[in-house]
């Protein structure tokens, strides 16, 4: 029999959930630094539409094997929502300030597949002050949501990403990178969205060499993304600041990934 546990909180010390139980995140759970969050194989984790929100502070730890988070619209059901209306998931790194930090965030799992997360603000997944080595994952699966990741001065490496039926793939403020190794596979209406802010930094994604790359968006084939070096992809060559229209292709090559700069218009004052 499957319980469901209802968990709004901040977290000390180790805490396991087990796959027998569903839990319900029906306002924000915390997981301070230092504390660390053992996520059983398999298990359920809903966020309360209005309210649900999962924050890992840094120097916090995950260990998780597959977890399994959509957005539900009752606490007495883990009927999946249709619409996005949480907070979704916030992982904050140590990158920033002190890159010596002996509170460093760890956080592992091998597969999250996510619906329904986030809302018209914020984004499924969000990654804050993140260092490449602070973030282990498999693969991450996103669909049905206004915006999958969210990059904030973050460097993440991440085996496969799979980006179905969302708004925008990618959000970035500030200086981030993304890298996927294995598999790269995104259909959306947008490819990337850019802070305001964040236009006058450089943002890009990695795709390594062999990797299956896959993108389908709406806007095909005007700016929606170059690469920095000369490529060979599907057997064509694609030479540096040349836009790479959608499609599906097997890398030849290592293939960056950047959003077009857009510098907003002057405004005279006076």
């Amino acid at each position: 029999m499957t319980i469901k546990v209802l968990v709004t909180e901040t977290q000390t010390g180790c805490v396991h959930w087990k796959k027998c139980n569903t839990y319900i995140i029906s306002g924000t759970y915390t997981v301070a630094t230092g504390a660390t969050l053992k996520i059983d194989d398999g298990t359920k984790v809903l966020l309360l539409n209005a309210s649900g929100h999962m924050v890992f502070e840094a120097g916090s730890k995950l260990r998780a094997g597959d977890i399994v988070s959509y957005a539900v619209d009752s606490t007495t059901s883990d009927a999946a929502s249709t619409t996005a209306n949480n907070a979704g998931w916030y992982f904050t790194g140590t990158i920033s300030y002190n890159n010596f930090s002996k509170r460093l965030s760890s956080f592992e799992m091998n597969e999250f597949k996510g619906s329904y997360l986030g809302n018209a603000v914020v984004s499924a997944i969000t990654f804050n002050d993140m260092r490449t080595d602070e973030f282990s994952a498999d693969k991450l699966k996103l669909v049905n949501s206004t915006i999958a990741l969210e990059l904030d001065t973050s460097n993440v490496k991440i085996n496969r990403v799979k980006i179905e039926n969302c708004t925008n793939a990618f959000k970035f403020n500030e200086t981030s990178t993304i890298r996927v190794v294995k598999v790269f596979n995104v259909r959306a209406t947008n490819f990337v969205t850019v802070a305001f802010l964040s236009i006058f930094y450089y943002h890009s994604i990695l795709v390594d060499e062999g990797a299956q790359f896959i993108v389908v968006t709406t806007t095909a084939g005007t700016d929606i993304f170059f690469v920095s070096e000369d490529v060979n992809v599907d057997g064509k060559v694609y030479t540096s600041g040349q836009a790479v229209s959608n499609g599906v292709c097997e890398l030849k090559g290592d293939l960056f990934v950047y959003p077009t700069p857009v510098y907003p218009t002057p405004v005279l004052l006076g």
